[in-house]
């Protein structure tokens, strides 16, 4: 059986930082994985506009 999971990146200014899941990216940033996927909504980036970290949906992994 195939799973998929949701992939993301996150940047800093011009510099991705890492690309991972939800709760990689949540570990590595010491944030919830909540947060990782709030901050990857088209409103929240509107509204984070100018913040230092900016994360993106790239699409999802087969595995």
């Amino acid at each position: 059986m195939m799973v998929s999971r949701q992939i993301y990146a996150v940047y800093r200014g011009e510099q991705n930082l890492m690309d991972g899941t939800a709760e990689e990216i949540a570990k590595k940033l010491n944030i919830r994985v909540e947060s990782v996927r709030k901050q990857s909504t088209p409103t929240a980036q509107k509204r984070n506009k100018g913040q230092r970290l900016v994360v993106i949906k790239l699409g999802r992994e087969l595995y």
